[in-house]
């Protein structure tokens, strides 16, 4: 093993942290043997690689910059997004898959479009000409709107009533939303389906199952060591069976023994889940301070080169 690995073991060992980020001056080979190491360490009770996973894919995520929502297809200049999967069934007999995950593109027969930031930067410094700040460490360039940062519930809408929406108006199901674009906070990154509550810092986990899961669900349930992730907003929710209904996959989840007896009364959750936010704490480089970067640095190493590496708690 070489030695900032060593050194990051040495670290993890004397420290207390849960969760926090520092700064390498590692290459992607570097991060590969990193994730194995994790994996190698046999923590109980975590997801170390679907930690790391999900952080690298927030951090290197364009922020939304605008959304709606529709009966069918998206405008042009609009990606649909994709709020989720339904996580698939296993074998009994071999513990074989047996139904494949099916994405998951419709909450309450409508459909999320987005358009991302194209022309931006995370910066350190000052916003270069035709560029404006939006947030801390975001310049976004004029010709495009800050990224949204929030949502915010106005009213319920009634079926004859004709609203004209603006850039910071959607609706969702029949409630009417203000979308907030602070320079206070994070971006959003994400809009995703979450079962059962907050969802798991872990990208291969699901938050528990308030009632007994089905046998042949093939999920893993829990958050595990790493909780939720805490700057996520639960927008709206609906039962697990009218999820299923507005994205046609009723009829094939009756034919799975018992599948539709353990989802009675289950919660499902619309996530506006944001950039994560770094931090730098002094706790995580005691051990080494050749470790130590102040927020400023780590910001510009993550904002550069987007290099990560996790301490966890023992």
């Amino acid at each position: 093993m070489n030695a900032p690995l060593t050194r990051v073991f040495s670290a993890y060992k004397a420290t207390n942290c849960s969760a926090y980020l520092f700064i390498l001056p590692c290459s992607l080979f570097m991060m590969y043997l990193l994730g194995l190491a994790f994996e190698t360490l046999q923590i109980p009770g975590t997801s170390a690689g679907g930690v790391i996973d999900y952080m690298q894919r927030n951090l290197n995520a364009p922020p939304i910059s605008e959304l709606l929502t529709i009966v069918g297809k998206c405008p042009t200049n609009y990606e649909q997004i994709t709020l989720g999967h339904w996580p698939g069934t296993i074998s009994e007999q071999d513990g074989e898959i047996s139904l494949y995950p099916i994405p998951l593109y419709n909450w309450k027969n409508q459909t999320f479009c987005a358009r991302h930031n194209k022309d931006y930067e995370f910066t350190l410094h000052n916003c270069k000409e035709g560029y404006r700040k939006c947030q801390e460490f975001l310049c976004v360039s004029t010709d495009e709107l800050c990224p949204i940062t929030g949502i915010h519930y106005e009213k319920e809408i009634n079926k004859n009533e004709n609203i004209t929406l603006t850039n910071n108006e959607i609706i969702i199901g029949n409630r009417l939303y203000t979308l907030e674009r602070n320079s206070a906070d994070e971006p959003l990154i994400f809009i995703e389906i979450s079962f059962y509550g907050i969802p798991c810092f872990a990208i291969d986990r699901i938050p528990e199952k308030p009632s007994p899961p089905n046998k042949y669900l093939r999920a893993n349930l829990g958050c595990g060591k790493f909780g939720f992730d805490p700057s996520t907003r639960l927008v709206d929710s609906i039962s697990e069976l009218k999820l299923y209904e507005d994205n046609s996959l009723k009829s094939k989840l009756e034919t799975i023994p018992g599948y539709m007896e353990s989802i009675e009364g289950e919660i499902v959750y619309l996530a506006f889940r944001l950039r994560i936010e770094l931090r730098d704490l002094d706790l995580c480089y005691e051990e080494d301070p050749k470790f130590k970067h102040s927020a400023a640095q780590l910001q510009q190493s993550v904002l550069s080169h987007g290099k990560l590496t996790l301490i966890l708690n023992s």
